[in-house]
């Protein structure tokens, strides 16, 4: 198992409850890991203790054998880890173009350099590639408030693949949108792979994330349940313990 991502007896507390407690689990590079779990099992606290958005109670993370400890957001992103939000977060009164200007800025820029002509050139190329890969150039030039939903998720997108991170993590990519554009997003994923990327995704549609994963990681509680090949542990009786009701027929409920 490679230590490229490595989680080693995180654990974080609200009030005395145990959101993630003594959890262990690694990310191999260049794969498709899926991270599940039932409603509230602690699987947004893992990205936000990942990403520095929360502090850990103990515990270490690793990304390329370096610990990720005492490190600002901004520090995370610049080593190479980008994420996507549950609630998408994308600056209202800015124009698409502008929202991925900002994605666009180099290690130890300050965010308004981005916006700065010598910058431009390069940026814009960038830009208009991954819209056009998204097939969403139309919306250069449109505020964000002014997006639907689903245009507002391939943005968000967009914005985190141009920080050029090695590792994605991506919360919850298929939630609320349509057949067809779940579609555009698998072959975005299948694409990232296959560039080199590596990804973390958090997903409630149980048979799109079984059909994109190379591995499963299972949580509960905020505590590890079991990890493998989706085909496997969609098997475990541990995890299917964890779900109210027979998990096997919520693995089943959706078609991709």
């Amino acid at each position: 198992m490679s230590d490229f991502l490595k989680i080693s007896r995180l654990r974080k507390k609200f009030d005395g409850v145990h959101a993630v407690e003594n959890l262990n689990f690694e990310v191999r590079k260049n794969s498709i890991t899926g991270l599940i779990g039932p409603n509230g099992a602690g699987k947004t606290t893992v990205f936000n203790l990942i990403t520095r958005f929360l502090k850990s109670d103990s515990g270490e993370i690793f990304f390329r054998g370096e610990t990720l400890k005492n490190l600002p957001p901004r520090k995370i992103v610049d080593l190479g880890i980008a994420r996507t939000f549950q609630q998408i977060r994308l600056w209202k009164n800015l124009t698409v173009r502008e929202n991925l200007l900002l994605a666009c800025s180099k290690k130890y820029d300050r965010w308004w350099d981005c916006f700065r002509r010598r910058n431009e050139a390069d940026a814009e190329r960038k830009i208009d590639e991954i819209l056009e890969k998204f097939g969403i150039t139309n919306l250069k030039k449109m505020h964000a408030s002014d997006l639907s939903y689903g245009q507002s998720k391939l943005v968000e997108l967009a914005r985190t693949i141009l920080t050029d991170a090695e590792i994605l993590l991506l919360d919850e990519p298929a939630a609320g949108i349509n057949p067809t554009l779940l579609k555009t997003i698998e072959k975005i994923i299948f694409d990232l792979k296959k560039s080199g990327k590596t990804l973390l995704v958090i997903e409630h549609n149980m048979p799109f994330l079984m059909k994109i994963s190379d591995e499963i990681v299972a949580i509960d509680g905020g505590k590890f349940l079991c990890q493998g090949a989706p085909a496997v542990v969609q098997k475990n009786p541990k995890l299917l313990a964890a779900y109210l009701g027979d998990a096997r027929e919520i693995l089943k409920s959706e078609k991709c």
